[in-house]
């Protein structure tokens, strides 16, 4: 985030985009909008059409997006979900954590964890990344997160790299950004602070959505 605002102005999505129809131009104001409050990169301002309030995003309006964990019944993983982030410093990307089932037993070569993640119900092959510990649990940061696709599910799971193959050793869980959103709407707790900015998050990645489908 290290762009001037002069350098913003001069690539802003709005100012770039080429003449295209008047709903194109109209749905570019709303996602060129967003991004300027998320990101901050240039003074605020009005677009001249109406916006969606950070009132009407609630938990209640977020539900299909709650994230699911498959169940471990036989308790063969030892491995369990533990919580899930965002960085978003710099972009919005996914951060999942794991902690172990039994941290007394620890049957798992920690030296050698990794997360995989893929397109959920593709059938894909997951993409591994090496997870850092982080107190007593060990995070895996996924791939960044497109403005249109951050309502995109995946699916994510830990492994154990064994030569050249991975052990599966938590349970899968599905999930999106928009989980995120939701599961800090969902919390009574969270500051009204984080609230917004979770707001503000879906709102700018369905803007976003909207301008991209225009356009293509």
């Amino acid at each position: 985030m290290a762009a001037s605002r002069s350098t913003v102005r001069k690539t802003s999505i709005i100012q770039r985009s080429r003449p295209h129809s008047t709903t194109s131009q109209r749905k570019a104001k709303p996602y060129d909008y967003y991004a300027n409050e998320y990101f901050r990169y240039s003074a605020s301002y009005s677009p001249a059409i109406q916006l969606l309030s950070l009132r009407n995003v609630t938990a209640d309006a977020l539900a299909q997006y709650r994230q699911v964990t498959a169940a471990d019944e036989d308790g063969i993983y030892p491995l369990r979900h533990y919580a899930s982030n965002l960085r978003l410093q710099e972009a919005v990307a996914p951060r999942y954590l794991a902690a172990l089932v039994d941290p007394t037993a620890n049957p798992v070569d920690t030296d050698n964890l990794y997360m995989g993640y893929r397109t959920a119900g593709s059938g894909a092959l997951y993409t591994y990344v090496k997870v850092a510990k982080s107190g007593n649990n060990y995070l895996g940061d996924a791939a960044k997160r497109p403005a249109p696709n951050l309502g995109t599910s995946y699916e994510i799971a830990f492994f154990v790299k064994e030569g050249d193959s991975y052990r599966q050793v938590s349970p899968v869980k599905q999930a999106s950004v928009y989980s995120y959103v939701y599961t800090v709407l969902s919390n009574s707790t969270a500051k009204e602070s984080l609230q917004n900015v979770a707001k503000a998050l879906f709102l700018y990645g369905e803007a976003a959505k909207d301008y991209f489908a225009s356009v293509q």
